[in-house]
């Protein structure tokens, strides 16, 4: 997967919206991108609505990880404007898909109902480094698990934790420097 995560314009600070922007996007990239590793893993995410569903727990996470990280790189106003910014940005690729996926419907309530959710999940865990990541990689398993099929449940966390979320951070560390000029 290739990502953009350099800026086209050298100069000058970011504004809070373009900031968003490039994370919303980079997210949902990754999300998708982690969704066809795990269909080539031969896990069972054949619904529709299991895959929508998948992709909007990785984007959810992924907004978590870098509301963690704005927290030390901007002040509390901008990190807010920042992380709501970035979840209307993944809202729309997600609405968008969706529609595709299952039709109408009240996507976007459905989309920021469960990511508040979520966000409150992963802003209850607390600890550094590798601890951390593992509990928070353990809860996003969790959660994704529940839109498995049943034969895949015993296997997903596993997958999950040792493959898919630390090639997602990985991306997601990259694309986070190169953004910000780390």
């Amino acid at each position: 997967m290739r990502m953009r995560t350099k800026w086209f314009k050298h100069a000058g600070e970011r504004t809070p919206e373009e900031t968003a922007s490039a994370l919303g996007f980079i997210f949902w990239q990754i999300a998708k991108d982690r969704l066809l590793s795990l269909r080539k893993a031969e896990f069972a995410i054949l619904s529709p609505e299991a895959s929508i569903k998948v992709l909007g727990e990785f984007a959810a996470f992924l907004t978590h990880v870098a509301d963690r990280n704005i927290y030390v790189d901007f002040n509390t106003e901008d990190r807010a404007s920042i992380i709501q910014l970035v979840a209307k940005k993944v809202s729309v690729p997600f609405c968008d898909n969706a529609l595709d996926a299952v039709g109408p419907g009240p996507h976007a309530e459905v989309y920021f109902e469960m990511l508040n959710k979520r966000l409150a999940s992963y802003s209850a865990i607390s600890g550094s480094g590798e601890q951390l990541n593992y509990s928070l990689s353990r809860a996003l398993a969790g959660f994704i698990e529940k839109h498995v099929e049943a034969k895949d449940k015993s296997w997903i966390a596993s997958q999950l934790i040792e493959i898919e979320i630390p090639v997602a951070l990985e991306k997601f560390d990259k694309a986070y420097k190169d953004l910000m000029g780390d």
